[in-house]
């Protein structure tokens, strides 16, 4: 994580770079660069494609010359229920019997 910041949709970014060495087929050593800006003020720890875990949302990425970009943040106010299934609490010990009777141990 770097000091340089950007205002990205009116929020305030902070870069992050993450350099990963490697081989290319000539045999020669390069280094892949993949430059984030993350914004704290959106706590999510989410990005684009499989990139995720800044202490913010990430809203803009750029892996070798291709960018993403978010262009557009909106928030749902409505509430979301969750119906969890109705089940019995059982012991640790319980579960590793019924565990190890499926499996045939």
């Amino acid at each position: 994580m770097q000091t340089e910041s950007k205002i990205i949709s009116s929020y305030l970014c902070y870069k992050a770079v993450l350099k990963i060495p490697f081989v290319n087929r000539k045999g020669e050593a390069r280094v892949n660069e993949i430059t984030a800006w993350f914004a704290p003020s959106l706590p999510y720890s989410f990005g684009p494609k499989h990139f995720y875990g800044l202490p913010g949302l990430i809203l803009e990425t750029t892996e070798n010359k291709t960018t993403f970009l978010a262009t557009k943040i909106t928030f749902d106010s409505n509430e979301v229920k969750i119906d969890f299934p109705k089940g019995k609490t059982i012991t640790k010990e319980d579960y590793d019997k019924k565990l190890r009777a499926q499996m045939g141990m």
